[in-house]
């Protein structure tokens, strides 16, 4: 590889690192707000490790934005202070300039695609049974702060009115409704009374347990029984009990659309989220293409003029036509492979094009 072709690929690099950094700060930042909006009561340990997770659920989407702004950094510098004039001058093609961008862009796209495959699936799993497992440490930090109430999900609420010596909780209820989508509708589907209750999250099996003493069922098919003591098992929410679509690797998901048993995702959500995973890895290469002759065209190697046409590119264009892919996916009868890929292809076309004119120029 020729010394430009290496210098320029250096210069992507560095500008990916320090990119990646910013990016993954202002996530940071985003991940708080918006665990803490979800709940005020998690402990210090608990919102740490959720924000983490939320980092790392998103890297399909900071690490294309990376290399997208690396790239029209890069080449608008190298534009503005006419590096590829020269290089035309010298008798050089500007395609040599392109080949460590497309050698980026394809190292990206395989970064992606392993996270795709490997570490976002993971970490969106453990992320939920995180949250959900940590529980009883949410309800000692709502103990000490006076809360007597908790939602362990849409369908179970416990009430409890103080807490014993032993940490127990003290006059606690818990109500069961039926499971619906409208919230006033649903009926109550049983509700016991208990003296004292201890708790003990069974992560393996996916419960919140609850020891009970001193046990009246006030609702359901035992309304009136007494017993002396139970363990009531409530079932965490079903995102971390039951495996989706979005948790599964992509060997799993392709092994998964032959699959016809009851209990399985329907093969046209599985199919949508493996061409999703995949278009999502392409489009590293994607912006590389369209960011590239965007560079050029407008000849800025300002930080700020980068991110500002990685914004257009990305939020404005890229991203809600990939949303709406999805949509198209879920809610209609068109292809998946059309629904998701129609955009990527569109925008492809587009890239391609504008390279060919720059070529030309």
């Amino acid at each position: 590889m020729p010394i430009f072709q290496r210098t320029l690929l250096k210069e992507l690099l560095q500008n990916a690192l320090m990119t990646f950094a910013v990016i993954t700060l202002i996530f940071l930042v985003g991940g708080s707000l918006r665990v803490l909006h979800k709940s005020e009561f998690l402990t210090l340990q608990t919102f740490l490790q959720a924000v983490l997770f939320f980092v790392g659920t998103n890297l399909d989407k900071t690490l294309p934005m990376t290399v997208l702004i690396s790239v029209v950094l890069t080449y608008g510098r190298a534009s503005a202070e006419n590096e590829l004039n020269t290089m035309r001058a010298s008798g050089i093609h500007l395609y040599t300039a392109w080949i460590p961008a497309v050698l980026f862009g394809l190292l990206g796209s395989a970064v992606v695609l392993h996270v795709n495959d490997r570490i976002a699936p993971r970490l969106s799993f453990t992320k939920s049974a995180l949250l959900e497992a940590g529980l009883d440490s949410v309800i000692e930090a709502m103990m000490e702060r006076g809360g007597n109430a908790i939602e362990l999900s849409d369908d179970v609420h416990v009430i409890w009115r103080g807490v014993d010596e032993l940490d127990r909780l003290r006059d606690v209820r818990i109500k069961r409704y039926s499971k619906g989508d409208d919230d006033d509708a649903r009926p109550l589907e049983d509700e016991i009374m208990a003296e004292t209750a201890r708790l003990e999250p069974d992560k393996r099996r996916g419960l919140l347990k609850f020891h009970c003493d001193g046990v009246r069922f006030l609702y359901g098919k035992n309304k009136g029984a007494e017993m002396g003591s139970i363990t009531y098992g409530i079932p965490l929410r079903d995102e971390v009990v039951e495996k989706k679509p979005s948790h599964h690797t992509l060997s799993e998901l392709v092994q998964a659309e032959g699959r016809r048993y009851d209990d399985a995702p329907k093969p046209r959500k599985i199919e949508t989220e493996l061409h999703k995973r995949v278009a999502g890895a392409f489009a590293c290469l994607l912006f590389v293409l369209i960011g590239m002759p965007l560079a050029v065209i407008f000849r800025h190697g300002n930080r700020m003029v980068a991110f500002l046409i990685a914004f257009l590119i990305a939020i404005v264009v890229y991203y809600p036509t990939f949303i709406l892919g999805e949509v198209l996916a879920d809610e209609t009868d068109l292809s998946p492979f059309l629904a998701i890929w129609s955009g990527s292809i569109a925008l492809f076309v587009l890239g391609v094009g504008l390279t060919v004119v720059i070529f030309r120029r």
